[in-house]
C-alpha cells in the first residue's frame, strides 16, 4: 500500500493480529524506514486514544486463559 493508505494498512494489520495493537516502537521504526513522517503512527495512536483500556482487557483475558501467569497493572 502506498502513501496515503496508512489507515487502510492499519485496519488490515488488525485483521491478522491477536494482540490489542501492534508494538508502537516497531511501527515507528517502519515509519522511519519508509519515510512516512509519522503517518503510520497516526492510526495506532488514535486507536489507543479511543480504547485506553484495551490492553488491560487483553491481559485479563489471557490471564483467564492461562497464557499470562501474573498481571501487574
Amino acid at each position: 500500500m502506498g502513501a496515503g493508505s496508512e489507515e487502510e494498512a492499519f485496519a488490515a494489520l488488525l485483521t491478522i493480529t491477536r494482540k490489542p495493537w501492534p508494538n508502537r516502537r516497531i511501527v515507528e521504526i517502519l515509519d522511519e524506514a519508509l519515510g512516512r513522517q509519522g503517518r503510520l503512527l497516526v492510526p495506532l495512536d488514535a486507536m489507543r486514544a479511543r480504547h485506553p483500556r484495551r490492553i488491560d482487557a487483553w491481559h485479563r483475558f489471557n490471564k483467564q486463559r492461562g497464557f499470562i501467569s501474573t498481571y501487574s497493572r
